[in-house]
């Protein structure tokens, strides 16, 4: 079996061919095996950066496209396909519950990124690997959202909801169901986690101009494709610089494929009203050139048709206060950004005593595989993931 076996350190240019193998099938290429690859060593890397990419499902669709794949790395994918089907069947169920409950409370949300994606543009909605749902709601809905998910035996999670109150812009929820299974609601007022970034998506226009997700649920609404693409294209940058998890592991970088797939859906299904709206929407908010670095990442890796005009307009734009932000530089000049953005000396006085000294709750969950370590190393790594820079090689 693949699972559990212990590899070798994998160097940079291994993964590097992985990643573009995997590319390419998604691309639609047909992809043999390569023949210098023989060992279990190198099957069970490439199921990891599978996992990684969270593109298991979407393999195990085009397995007619792998050929000469060994049987064991194909097993693994269909593996991971059946356990992302059985959950996306509970969670639609979970998510139903929880829209219409919602819905009959008077709050509307907006379903963000994955859930909405998979339920928009994937054939097979389990095909789109996801941890959670994320909910956009209108800041003042929140204290009712927050009772009904508490009433229908939500658990807010603590490191979400450290003492930061009214500087909080979202909050983790989970649900544990009779049968075990684990359901996240990420739930936000604001549809960047980002200070600095909160005015861009308001949430009044993006419910005008919202999508029905019918085949999720009736009342289930997304943000349309022109906003739909540009936040996905910023939700990738934020990760360049902040962490995210997968499998309990921790990363950072914007080079996942589900993401640059997401993006070539997106962008494939705009028609030409659709671009001249993004860019409009993107040069208005100072976002042209995240946008612009997504699309080129998801052309460069898929082969995403990108008309251009709109890529010389977005090419262009003046004004790139979010693409400095979130492209820019250090989380130092990111943390001083935020800083600006936060109203009132208290509030910022309170925003630098919580960036300075989180809590031990906080910095435990923040660091899962450091949990059990001293406090003082755990302020430590915190220190030094402040004070990286970008990574190497992120220019996507």
């Amino acid at each position: 079996m693949l699972r559990g076996q212990k590899i070798r350190q994998p160097t940079v240019p291994e993964t590097a061919t992985i990643d573009n193998l995997l590319a390419r099938t998604l691309a639609g290429e047909a992809s043999p095996w390569p023949a210098e690859w023989q060992t279990s060593q190198e099957q069970l890397l490439l199921v990891q950066r599978v996992i990684y990419h969270g593109i298991a499902g979407l393999l195990f669709e085009q397995s007619a496209q792998l050929l000469n794949w060994p049987q064991s790395v194909l097993a693994a994918l269909r593996e991971q396909s059946i356990a992302l089907t059985m959950w996306e069947m509970r969670h639609r169920i979970v998510l139903g519950e929880l829209l219409k409950a919602f819905s009959q409370a008077g709050i509307q949300p907006l379903i963000l990124k994955g859930s909405a994606f998979a339920y928009d543009l994937y054939a097979t909605p389990a095909s789109r690997a996801r941890g959670d749902s994320d909910l956009f709601i209108a800041v003042q809905d929140v204290p009712r959202a927050r009772e009904l998910l508490a009433g229908l035996g939500y658990q807010l999670l603590s490191e979400q909801h450290e003492d930061l109150e009214d500087l909080n812009l979202q909050e983790l929820w989970e649900l544990v169901t009779p049968d075990g299974s684990r359901h996240d609601i990420d739930l936000h007022w604001r549809a960047l986690n980002s200070l600095a970034l909160q005015e861009l998506f308001d949430f009044n226009q993006c419910a005008a101009h919202s999508l029905p997700l019918a085949k999720l649920h009736p009342a289930a609404r997304g943000l349309d494709r022109p906003r739909a693409l540009l936040h996905a294209c910023l939700h990738r940058a934020q990760h360049i610089s902040t962490p995210y998890h997968v499998d309990g592991v921790t990363y950072y970088g914007g080079d996942r494929l589900i993401w640059a797939n997401d993006i070539h859906l997106l962008a494939s299904a705009l028609t030409p009203a659709d671009w001249a709206q993004l860019c409009q929407i993107a040069i208005a908010n100072g976002s042209a050139g995240v946008c612009l670095n997504g699309l080129e990442i998801a052309q460069s890796r898929l082969g995403t048709p990108l008309p251009a005009d709109a890529m010389a307009r977005l090419r262009t734009a003046p004004g790139q206060h979010a693409t400095s932000y979130l492209l820019g530089g250090r989380q130092v000049r990111r943390a001083l950004l935020d800083l600006r953005a936060i109203p009132g000396l208290q509030r910022k006085l309170r925003f630098i005593r919580l960036r300075l000294l989180p809590s031990a709750s906080f910095l435990r969950e923040k660091y899962p595989r450091m949990r059990n370590s001293p406090l003082l190393l755990l302020h430590l790594r915190r220190l030094l993931d402040f004070l990286r820079p970008r990574p190497k090689g992120m220019k996507h």
